[in-house]
């Protein structure tokens, strides 16, 4: 990770830290996956950039899709993105496997014990656009992270079609669920 100021990134001279990371960089290639953790945490608009092995600057693509997360998140909180039937969406349902999906879990696990979260999760959601007189209810999410037909059958169970978004998480984003998840 390196910032730009003012000069060539290719003329630069290889340090320790540069040469270290062409190694892992270069195991990771035997692995199919480069090691972007660095890319990751890396602020946006700082004028910074990791390569990838063909030269393209991978803070490029993955700022803009936090961007993309964040707009969609947005517009489920504030009802602008609807369910299938126009209802406002309540239910997330997560399909995935791996430290991805587990690490999701963790995070919304944890913050059913934060006080203002759990509170905004039992007031539940109204939406402005029903008819008066239907109670408001909590957002939940649901993790199925196996295809076993019973953990699907509970995960799914109670679920409203009309108000529930379906969620694939994958380490790559290319490839499909399969059913050795």
């Amino acid at each position: 990770l390196r910032a730009k100021r003012g000069r060539r990134v290719g003329k630069e001279k290889k340090t320790r830290f540069d040469e270290e990371v062409l190694r892992v960089n270069s195991y990771s290639q035997f692995r199919t996956s480069p090691t972007m953790h660095l890319a990751l945490r890396a602020p946006a608009n700082r004028g910074m950039e990791m390569l990838t092995a063909d030269g393209e600057n991978a803070l490029v693509g993955i700022h803009r899709e936090w961007q993309r997360i964040k707009r969609m998140a947005e517009s489920i909180r504030n009802g602008s993105l609807r369910g299938a039937q126009g209802h406002l969406i309540r239910d997330v349902v997560v399909v995935g496997s791996g430290v991805p999906v587990m690490a999701l879990q963790f995070i919304y696990k944890t913050l059913t014990h934060d006080l203002a979260a759990n509170r905004a999760a039992t007031e539940g959601v109204v939406d402005p656009k029903a008819r008066k007189g239907i109670p408001a209810r909590p957002r939940r999410m649901r993790f199925i992270t196996s295809v076993d037909p019973l953990a699907l059958s509970v995960a799914l169970q109670g679920l409203e079609p009309g108000s529930t978004i379906v969620v694939q998480i994958s380490i790559r984003g290319n490839e499909e669920t399969s059913a050795t998840m």
